[in-house]
């Protein structure tokens, strides 16, 4: 798939990419998770169990325990459109801007499989749903609802969830840029090699920038080279 990033022209300087509210686009990856389904009760009491930390979650995400920055956590708010003021006197403070939902990146309802024992989530391990590494705002405002858009296509790319609880499947997952890939696609969106999902106001495309693998077909007359050269 090929996907043309569009830059205003400027002369004497290089085109920068700007993720902001305003922005046309917001950039995720493509991540499999291995989850199972929880029943409709089961999925309201880890609601709930949201509902109580959903605060700590939001500070998570701007500070580490020790108190310093937490630099994943402030790139993923970047990346959802956030300026600093939003960060530090909302976010910090446990709140989501005006303007913004808190999206679960790992469904509640196949979050089964944290019962079994810790989760693998992109390249980290985590042992509960509740990190904020399974969390992040987006914006959800009028003609502008880049959450509803990225709910459309995980839907689109998984199709609905199985109705029985305890059922297990592989679900593929929008997840954010690490920041170091987010800085990378500032400079040269075709330099993350990841399946990407571009989500704008509008609409929302997979585009596939992993490096082809060179797999080789080899035909009977190499196999027998390739025998008699072993045998010598």
């Amino acid at each position: 798939m090929t996907y043309i990033h569009t830059k205003r022209k400027s002369k004497g300087k290089k085109p920068s990419f700007q993720n902001n509210i305003n922005s046309p686009e917001f950039v995720f990856k493509w991540v499999p998770v291995k989850g199972i389904r929880i029943s409709p009760e089961e999925n309201k009491k880890v609601y709930e169990e949201y509902k109580q930390v959903r605060a700590q979650l939001l500070k998570d995400t701007v500070y580490n325990p020790d108190g310093s920055e937490n630099k994943e956590g402030i790139s993923r708010l970047r990346q959802a459109g956030m300026t600093d003021k939003q960060i530090f006197e909302f976010v910090a403070n446990g709140k989501t801007p005006n303007g913004y939902n808190y999206h679960h990146l790992f469904p509640r309802a196949i979050s089964g499989s944290f019962k079994k024992g810790p989760v693998q989530f992109g390249n980290e391990v985590l042992s509960s749903i509740h990190d904020w590494r399974c969390m992040m705002p987006l914006p959800n405002t009028p003609n502008r609802d880049i959450h509803q858009n990225v709910h459309s296509a995980m839907d689109k790319r998984n199709g609905y969830f199985p109705e029985r609880a305890g059922t297990k499947l592989t679900y593929y997952i929008a997840m954010p840029l690490s920041a170091q890939e987010y800085e990378m696609y500032k400079q040269n969106p075709k330099s993350v090699k990841e399946e990407l999902l571009i989500v704008t106001p509008s609409s929302f495309k997979t585009v596939d920038q992993r490096e082809k693998k060179n797999n080789k077909t080899l035909n009977p007359i190499n196999i027998a080279a390739m025998n008699a050269a072993k045998g010598r």
